[in-house]
């Protein structure tokens, strides 16, 4: 997921909820300030969202990204239906972010 500190919600690809997690609408929010101009989405709520942590595994012949499950989750997120798959501030204000000179980005509560 993209991580977008200017969006205000959560969204996910609606063709990705329609094909596999067919989460009821909820709703719709209009006249949405967006790069595109105001817009309208459906209103979902993703059950949960848990943050992993990627560890890159190398050897002499592979290398492999292995995700690790955290504690960094949320349950009943608030989200749109639309074109991306993007972490807005309503899940990422729920921890503390720090980026890393060495391109790192540290998540914590």
């Amino acid at each position: 997921m993209l991580v977008d500190t200017g969006a205000s919600k959560c969204m996910i690809p609606a063709s990705y909820n329609r094909e596999y997690l067919k989460l009821p609408t909820l709703g719709k929010t209009e006249g949405v300030v967006t790069a595109d101009g105001r817009v309208s989405f459906d209103n979902v709520s993703i059950p949960r969202i848990t943050l992993a942590e990627l560890v890159l595994k190398s050897g002499p012949e592979y290398a492999q990204l292995i995700p690790n499950e955290t504690d960094l989750q949320e349950a009943n997120v608030d989200a749109w239906l639309g074109n991306a798959l993007v972490l807005g501030m309503n899940y990422l204000s729920k921890f503390d972010i720090t980026l890393k000179r060495t391109g790192f980005i540290v998540v914590e509560r």
